[in-house]
């Protein structure tokens, strides 16, 4: 892969209306990249005027416990925003696990049992789901290493025969720290390993070193291992031995990478031209090099969830997903200020949006029921001097069987957050403070704990959503009663 170099400066990302077109790029030189004025925002998702819908429908749910088939693991202390530097400042919250889709559909889950053991004590669990979220497979992922006091999976991915692949960091009792790549089956025997001491000042793939972070395996014969850091880069792996088919570098900055099954590379980056400075998608062939420059209808390209059969691009944005057309014409998008799965009756409760319309935070939340059809759609309204924080936006955590809405913000390093709690009916919430401070005045959450932990739904960032061959979107979510998985539905 020969790309021209260029290079990167973070913008803010926000939406712009753009022609969609395809274009080949130019040959000229790029100029260099100058931070921008922000980009206009499109405040609602109604406002696109898009005719396309997703349905959400609830494909996974296994609860918390020590039973069969279910995760045994039980809330985790986090540390709040900045609050490394403030030690009090921390709060108990429930794990929610990334996911991973194989060609046929099936979603993979990997968490790690006992919880909080030491690595010599511990073991990674693999659950397997069909389509329909079915349990269909469960084995356990042993650390195959002696003398190892610290073990990560950073990632992993489905090998498309009932097998993973895992990116690792090992850790030896001789303070030494190491890169793992390895293949294991279905039955959780080894297949393939390599290893090398971990190393983020060069890139060489034969010796694992640069900041690797994930992979991809769009296909049954088919490994991908990019970087960032140092520089740009991508290896391909033969999936029978683990040996390097082929290793690339260029000079160009990119967002997380995604590869389809037919060996093209899609990423975004910013182009700098006379026409205007903006977001750009790339599409780069593997195999006959073939380069084009997507434009992109939106702006707010974090990176990329995936790209479906028909050539459907799913970029997560900063607070949900979009689907863009092969050509960048923006066909569907999903603001996520939260979802809740009400356990009474399983009905789905998606915040789809949260934004300010002069002095008043507007709040809409759908409502649908255990087979997506959709019900009602509640709107309330919040007085933006009640919020603790400037520029905040509350999330919703929960629905009650009361239809009693919980919306949570303002939580900082040096301070709990606010529940807002709206009736059904009313438009104006009840404002329930949960700071606590011991007598010097630090934080002590245990109020937040009290009152969050009972009832609060956590959905996973964007960066955790999948999408298969038909375009379906995964979210992985976690509340009191256990881990689920939303699949919307086109």
């Amino acid at each position: 892969m020969k790309v021209k170099p260029v290079s990167f400066i973070c913008l803010a990302f926000l939406m712009l209306g753009l022609s969609g077109n395809c274009q080949k790029e130019s040959n000229s030189q790029i100029p260099e990249i100058r931070q921008g004025e922000m980009l206009p925002k499109i405040d609602s998702d109604e406002e696109l005027s898009m005719q396309l819908k997703y349905i959400p429908n609830l494909i996974i749910s296994i609860p918390w416990g020590n039973q069969e088939h279910s995760i045994p693991h039980t809330a985790y202390e986090k540390v709040s925003l900045s609050g490394m530097f403030t030690g009090q400042s921390k709060r108990k919250i429930r794990p929610v696990y990334p996911i991973r889709l194989d060609q046929d559909e099936n979603l993979y889950l990997i968490f790690d049992s006992p919880q909080g053991a030491a690595p010599s004590e511990r073991k990674y669990r693999l659950m397997r789901f069909n389509n329909q979220g079915n349990l269909t497979d469960e084995f356990d992922i042993n650390l195959n290493a002696d003398s190892i006091e610290r073990w990560q999976i950073l990632d992993f991915h489905p090998d498309h025969q009932g097998g993973v692949y895992l990116l690792e960091v090992l850790g030896t009792t001789q303070h030494q720290l190491f890169h793992r790549l390895r293949r294991v089956n279905s039955q959780s025997q080894e297949i393939w390993s390599k290893k090398e001491i971990l190393n983020y000042r060069d890139l060489d793939f034969y010796k694992l070193a640069g900041k690797l972070e994930y992979l991809i395996a769009p296909d049954r014969d088919s490994l991908y291992l990019p970087t960032r850091y140092p520089k740009q880069g991508l290896a391909s792996f033969d999936v029978n031995t683990g040996d390097i088919i082929s290793a690339n570098q260029w000079n160009e900055s990119a967002s997380k990478l995604t590869i389809t099954a037919s060996h093209e590379v899609y990423y975004n980056r910013i182009l700098d031209d006379a026409s205007r400075k903006r977001h750009v998608l790339i599409r780069q062939n593997l195999s006959n090099g073939n380069r084009e420059v997507i434009e992109s209808e939106i702006q707010y390209l974090h990176d990329l969830a995936g790209v479906d059969a028909e050539g459907k691009i799913y970029p997560r944005i900063h607070n949900g997903i979009a689907r863009l057309s092969d050509q960048g014409k923006l066909e569907w998008q999903q603001s996520i200020y939260g979802i809740v799965v009400r356990s009474e009756d399983q009905h789905i409760f998606i915040c789809s949006r949260a934004d300010r319309v002069e002095n008043t935070v507007i709040l809409e939340v759908e409502q649908y029921d255990s087979s997506g059809n959709k019900i009602k759609k509640f709107t309330f309204q919040l007085p933006e001097q009640q919020l603790q924080v400037k520029g905040d936006l509350p999330r919703l955590i929960s629905v009650d069987q009361k239809s009693r809405f919980y919306f949570y913000g303002g939580e900082t390093d040096h301070q709990a957050g606010t529940l807002f709690v709206f009736s059904s009916e009313d438009q104006l919430p009840k404002i329930q403070s949960l700071a606590e401070t011991d007598p010097e005045g630090f934080p002590l959450f245990n109020k937040v704990n009290q009152e969050l932990l009972p009832i609060e739904s956590q959905v996973g960032s964007p960066n955790m959503f999948e999408i298969d061959s038909l375009g379906h979107v995964y979210i992985p979510l976690s509340d009191p009663q256990g881990f689920k998985v939303i699949r919307l539905q086109p």
